[in-house]
């Protein structure tokens, strides 16, 4: 933790320097150790819960408020009870997401000091000291997000709205690898982040572009593919983590159940 600290104050203070080729190769490289166990994670993973979540607001709020195409969902338009449960469903996916992510992000890890993993290895930290901190900071990105993008849509501002979820998505980027590596707790972790991605704005802008256009170029594979493409999104996380951080290659990934809880 105290080393995380010091390299982000000196971060703060200083800058770093922070090239396109090196991690963008360093992501693609540990992408590709990774594609197939992290593919197949992502795809049955949100499958099962989009299926939970969508079978929940069906239940909750109703089909018809979702069946009509030629009236687009809108949030602001719900009772109050159905806003909740609309927000409780897209809050509660984010967060079990953000735990998932966090795991596969692990894999990347492991694949960098040649450590073994497996499909277990994304679900990890469901079952770990860094788990509250995890879901903290998902649980307060998502809730500013769910926030903003319903008061912007109810005056009419919706691709606002989603600008503004975008900004924010860029400069919590880099959280969970602070959490799980830097051994920060949730607060820290997104403001060690701000700062790193701050210091290095349109570089980093750049990478998460690409990162974003590669991961979803999956859909022309009858969308299938797409969920053997996103993990590229971690494979860049953790990228941009070791360039500017930066990981002891000496260290290895303790294991999570020798862990004090």
């Amino acid at each position: 933790m105290e080393r995380t600290k010091s390299r982000i104050d000196e971060i703060k203070k200083n800058g770093y320097d922070l090239n396109f080729d090196t991690p963008f190769a360093f992501a693609l490289e540990i992408f590709k150790k990774i594609v197939v166990h992290a593919g197949v994670v992502m795809l049955v993973f949100i499958m099962i819960t989009i299926g939970i979540c969508l079978a929940a607001l069906f239940y909750f709020i109703g089909i018809d408020k979702f069946s009509n195409p030629a009236e687009p969902f809108d949030p602001t338009q719900l009772s109050a009870l159905h806003l909740f449960a609309f927000a409780t469903c897209s809050i509660l996916y984010t967060v079990l997401t953000g735990v998932v992510t966090a795991g596969i992000i692990k894999m990347a890890h492991c694949a960098h000091i040649g450590k073994d993993f497996s499909f277990a290895t994304a679900f990890d930290y469901f079952n770990s000291k860094y788990l509250t901190d995890i879901t903290s900071v998902f649980f307060v990105v998502s809730v500013i997000n769910f926030c903003q993008s319903f008061l912007l849509t109810y005056f009419g501002l919706v691709y606002i709205g989603y600008f503004v979820s975008f900004i924010i998505g860029i400069f919590t980027f880099l959280m969970v690898p602070l959490i799980i590596f830097g051994n920060l707790k949730a607060f820290d972790a997104i403001i060690g982040s701000s700062i790193i991605v701050s210091k290095n704005f349109f570089m980093i802008l750049l990478l998460i572009i690409v990162a974003y256009i590669l991961a979803f170029a999956g859909m022309i594979a009858c969308c299938v593919g797409m969920f053997f493409t996103i993990p590229f999104i971690s494979a860049m996380q953790y990228s941009i983590y070791v360039n500017s951080i930066g990981i002891d290659m000496d260290e290895q990934t303790p294991q999570i159940t020798d862990r004090e809880f």
